[in-house]
């Protein structure tokens, strides 16, 4: 059945697949597909209510998106009580910033497809200024599922759209936004290889923050890769961010000031050249050189609001077969936990990714955090959190092949 605008027709069918049809897109336009699970109030009940990059399933499983496929699956009998209506909408990623809007694509279709149906809504975009479109609603009405085409632009992006549905935001990718500076840069220190790290210290746990929706945040899952094209032919440059916390009081060990968390790499190029990147020995690395990977900051105290940073030159991407990003406890007793460690990484048009170290071995010093892998051009990002005793055995579980020798920083 074809939908005109603001017309409805009964769903049949419990389980749904339903994807948008764009066509070929205008260079550098990049579509953003989501859900949000409504109540009687025409509001989320909370943040867990919107589905979209970063949040790729509801509660439930009752809805999902596909993001690549800009595409939704819903399973109605699955749907959280007290859930009346689920809004879908696109959006263009950064539309504002980037001065585009839906009439700049030719020809936009939903298609809406199950068991006992098939639908499908020629979306109507021509003279659309607006950068946000809610596509379709799928709503209960005395007991029947329906379908209504919708097909009405929304002005201002993805943030706008979803505080329109009552979700807490807190970062909006169209939303100008200055980068924290960058620590100063070290001098690079003579070349000593790295050596297996000391015992680290514990630290009380602070208390968590209140959790809100981050628009340019993708939370990595242990084992769930993530694929990254590039835009405008490269990656730019690629900040990999440690930060960790102390808690009150903290603790001293062999005169420091609080636990030492450090990041560091391990890299791989194409052309078989292998290298370690971390302040232990002092191979800081180079950015603009081989291996093209630089450490520019050495925080041994967590007090710093930024964390550790390791610059990858993503234009030099094509150079890269993988890296392995990792970080040890450099003092003291192990207590991950007591840390709460994370890794931010961040570069140009492409939403933040943050890797938790939320699963914990106290009895290892080594923490291998995530890799970034080039695959046919593309980034693949995977979490990994796994703890090893030392640098040597966790090579040895990802063969790189090093010949590990004591250091110290």
């Amino acid at each position: 059945m074809d939908l005109q605008p603001g017309q409805n027709t009964a769903l049949q069918s419990r389980r749904l697949n339903i994807s948008l049809d764009c066509g070929t897109l205008p260079p550098g336009m990049e579509l953003d597909v989501a859900a949000f699970l409504l109540a009687g109030t025409g509001k989320v009940r909370g943040d867990q209510d919107m589905v979209f990059y970063g949040q790729k399933q509801a509660e439930g499983g009752g809805v999902s998106v596909d993001a690549a496929n800009k595409a939704w699956a819903m399973d109605l009998s699955r749907l959280p009580a007290g859930i009346e209506r689920v809004a879908l909408t696109v959006t263009l990623d950064q539309g504002l910033s980037r001065k585009q809007r839906f009439d700049q694509i030719s020809s936009a279709s939903l298609s809406i497809v199950g068991d006992a149906d098939q639908h499908r809504f020629a979306v109507p975009t021509r003279g659309m200024a607006e950068t946000a479109l809610i596509l379709c609603e799928v709503y209960q009405r005395n007991g029947q599922w329906k379908v209504r085409a919708v097909g009405q632009g929304f002005a201002g992006g993805l943030g706008p759209l979803a505080r329109h549905f009552g979700v807490t935001i807190d970062e909006d990718p169209d939303a100008t936004a200055s980068s924290p500076a960058d620590p100063p840069p070290r001098a690079p220190a003579p070349n000593v290889p790295p050596a297996t790290p000391r015992a680290p210290a514990p630290a009380p746990a602070p208390s968590p923050a209140p959790s809100s929706v981050n628009l340019s945040k993708i939370t990595l899952e242990k084992r769930t890769p993530i694929s990254l094209e590039k835009k405008g032919g490269s990656f730019g440059e690629i900040m990999v961010n440690l930060r960790w916390e102390r808690g009150s009081g903290g603790f001293k060990l062999f005169g420091s000031k609080g636990i030492d968390l450090d990041v560091g790499c391990m890299i791989e190029l194409v052309d078989g050249h292998k290298d370690v990147v971390q302040a232990l020995g002092n191979r800081f690395g180079s950015f603009d050189s081989v291996p093209y990977v630089h450490l520019v900051g050495d925080d041994r105290t967590g007090e710093s609001p930024d964390g550790e940073f390791v610059r990858i030159n993503g234009g030099k991407w094509p150079q890269f077969r993988r890296v392995l990003i990792f970080a040890y406890i450099y003092e003291g007793a192990p207590n991950w936990a007591a840390a709460k460690g994370r890794v931010l990484i961040r570069m140009p048009g492409q939403p933040e990714l943050e890797a938790q170290m939320d699963s914990h071995d106290n009895r290892n010093a080594m923490c291998a955090i995530a890799t970034l892998e080039n695959r046919d051009g593309q980034m693949v990002a995977t979490k990994l959190v796994e703890y090893y005793p030392s640098h040597q055995e966790m090579d040895r579980a990802h063969g790189f092949g090093f010949n590990w020798k004591a250091g110290r920083k």
